[in-house]
């Protein structure tokens, strides 16, 4: 008998933590599909350590792109935060930032910038943090296929709370083309 009410325990226990509910999604698509942001496309998904990074295109005409960061926890993928809608310019390079996943509190997470690049004879931005602390490079390019691209730069240390960044856009034969300074 006491054999017998160990292993009913035993399938009983089995069977809610195998049926207990996980957090979060299984894949950063359904975390942004479930996330409450209306959106009308992904643009693309850029992958990092536990985490993933979307750009999408908003239902906002004033306010074409919009990021969002999903984060990995066992398995999961939860929505952590979608900011940072990008306003189209006439300029040739716009520019913007945010602070992702809470990273002054926590000390750990992402720090962006990034913007739009408007003028195609940009084929390379090359960017460096005003306040000289630890941000000069490269930043990544991608195509939109919309007219314009997007251009960030990811960086997992905090880097304060006005941050800025003198932008420099060469052209293909290494030409500069475009300074904010």
């Amino acid at each position: 008998m006491k054999n017998k009410l160990i292993f009913i325990l035993l399938i009983m226990l089995i069977v809610i933590t195998g049926c207990a509910k996980k957090e979060g999604y299984s894949s950063p698509e359904e975390a942004l599909n479930n996330s409450g942001v209306s959106f009308k496309g992904l643009l693309t998904k850029v992958e990092l350590p536990n985490a993933a990074l979307t750009f999408y295109l908003t239902e906002d005409p004033n306010m074409p792109i919009g990021t969002g960061f999903i984060r990995e926890k066992k398995d999961r993928w939860q929505w952590i935060t979608g900011s940072s809608l990008q306003q189209m310019a006439d300029e040739p390079v716009t520019y913007n930032w945010v602070n992702l996943d809470k990273m002054r509190v926590e000390g750990k997470g992402y720090h962006m910038f990034w913007g739009v690049i408007n003028q195609q004879d940009i084929e390379k931005i090359y960017i460096t943090y005003k306040n000289n602390w630890n941000l000069d490079g490269n930043a990544t390019i991608l195509d939109t296929g919309l007219g314009y691209r997007i251009w960030y730069v990811i960086s997992n240390e905090y880097h304060g709370t006005v941050p800025g960044v003198d932008i420099t856009g060469y052209s293909g034969a290494g030409t500069v083309v475009y300074t904010n300074r």
